[in-house]
């Protein structure tokens, strides 16, 4: 699976970053009344995570252009073509469905949303 996004951040991000991500998963695209929520997480001082590699994020981060660190400074940020593979979340039990991804990024200082980002997929592992 291949994934592009650009991304237009309008001022420069000097405070952390608190990610939000929610993950559902549904029977298939066609049943969603079979779709069940998973516990939502957060992941605060997320800026520390920028320069690891092997986590399931690792490929995204390294993909995009130009290469982002904290603090985040004001631009265009492109993610063109980006593999996502069973690999890189190896350690998630995926079993075949339907699947949203909501990924929320604030601003750990403020608050302030900086980015959001909705993905659906369909898994056959």
């Amino acid at each position: 699976m291949l994934i592009s996004y650009t991304g237009v951040i309008s001022r420069d991000i000097t405070n952390d970053l608190e990610v939000q991500a929610v993950l559902t998963r549904c029977a298939a695209s066609e049943a969603l009344d079979t779709c069940e929520r998973m516990r939502p997480f957060t992941i605060k001082n997320f800026c520390r995570f920028f320069n690891i590699d092997k986590t399931p994020w690792s490929s995204f981060l390294n993909s995009l252009k130009p290469h982002v660190t904290c603090p985040i400074k004001k631009g265009t940020y492109v993610l063109k073509d980006a593999e996502v593979s069973s690999g890189d979340f190896g350690r998630f039990p995926f079993a075949s469905g339907f699947y949203k991804f909501e990924f929320i990024m604030k601003d750990q200082g403020n608050g302030d949303v900086i980015t959001c980002v909705y993905v659906e997929a369909t898994l056959n592992p």
